[in-house]
């Protein structure tokens, strides 16, 4: 990831403060999710937006997988 991101020219600060954003976004939703007090109905909402943001098609789908995989650990 670090890597590719030096060669492919991705690390501009403007970019990494909109991937930030998004990361952090995205992991307060996950967040919220696991909460046990969490009602159900939004969870299924909010598990479909994250789930969503996994398609290739997506901006940041590797990001988002990689930090499911990780639960969001930074």
């Amino acid at each position: 990831g670090k890597e590719t991101i030096k060669k492919t020219g991705l690390d501009r600060p403007f970019l990494d403060n909109r991937r930030r954003k998004i990361y952090i976004l995205y992991k307060n939703l996950y967040a919220a999710t696991q909460h046990p007090d969490f009602p159900d109905s939004l969870r299924k909402e909010y598990n479909d937006l994250i789930i969503e943001q996994t398609k290739p098609e997506a901006q940041y789908s590797s990001m988002i997988k990689c930090a499911i995989r990780d639960k969001f650990r930074f």
